[in-house]
C-alpha cells in the first residue's frame, strides 16, 4: 500500500493537534464565564473542576502510554478526541455541579491522551529528528492557544453558549486530520 510522504503525515498531525490545543484553551478561557453565566452554577466551582481534572490525567497519561502497543497511537487520539466532543456537549447541556463533576473524566481522558500519545506520534514520524518533533509539537501547542483566543472573541459575540459547539467543530476537524495521518 502507498503510504504518505513524511511531510503529508506531519502536516495533517499538526494541524490536528493545532486544532485539538485551541479547543482546550477555548475551554480554559470560557469555562469560568460560562459557570459565572449560569444561573445554577458559579465560577467559584471551575478550580475545583480543572484540579480535579488535572488530578485524572497524570494515571491516564500512564495508562495511556502503557496501551500503545494494543490500541495504537491513531485508534487513542481519535478515542481521545471523541471524549472531548462528549465533554463539550456535557458543558453545553449541563446545569449543575455533579455533571460537570463527572465530565471531567472524559475532560482527562482527552487531554491526557492528546498530550501524551500526540508527542509520542510526532516522535515517530521524526524519529531520527527529537528536537524537531518536540518544538512542532510545542508550537503546536502555542498557536492553537493563540488561535483560541481569537476564536474565543469572535465566538462569544454570537453566544457565550456558542464555544461548546464550536470546540465540537474543531474536534471534527481534527478527527478528520487525524484519519489521514498514517500509522508509525
Amino acid at each position: 500500500p502507498d503510504r504518505q510522504p513524511l511531510g503529508q503525515n506531519l502536516c495533517f498531525l499538526m494541524f490536528a493537534t493545532l486544532l485539538v490545543w485551541s479547543c482546550s484553551a477555548l475551554y480554559l478561557i470560557a469555562f469560568p464565564l460560562h459557570l459565572a453565566e449560569q444561573p445554577t452554577l458559579s465560577a467559584d466551582w471551575s478550580g475545583v473542576l480543572f484540579g480535579l481534572a488535572a488530578a485524572l490525567e497524570i494515571p491516564i497519561m500512564l495508562l495511556s502510554a502503557s496501551m500503545l502497543k494494543r490500541w495504537g497511537k491513531k485508534t487513542q487520539m481519535q478515542a481521545a478526541m471523541l471524549c472531548g466532543m462528549m465533554f463539550y456537549v456535557g458543558i453545553y447541556f449541563s446545569q449543575s455541579f455533579i455533571p460537570l463533576m463527572l465530565l471531567q473524566i472524559f475532560n482527562a481522558i482527552f487531554i491526557a491522551i492528546i498530550a501524551t500519545v500526540g508527542m509520542f506520534w510526532f516522535q515517530d514520524l521524526l524519529q531520527h529528528r527529537q528536537g524537531m518533533a518536540a518544538t512542532l509539537y510545542t508550537n503546536s501547542m502555542s498557536i492553537g492557544v493563540l488561535l483560541a483566543g481569537v476564536l474565543q472573541g469572535i465566538i462569544t459575540t454570537v453566544s457565550p453558549l456558542a464555544i461548546w459547539p464550536a470546540a465540537c467543530v474543531l474536534l471534527v476537524m481534527s478527527l478528520l486530520l487525524i484519519t489521514k495521518v498514517d500509522n508509525v
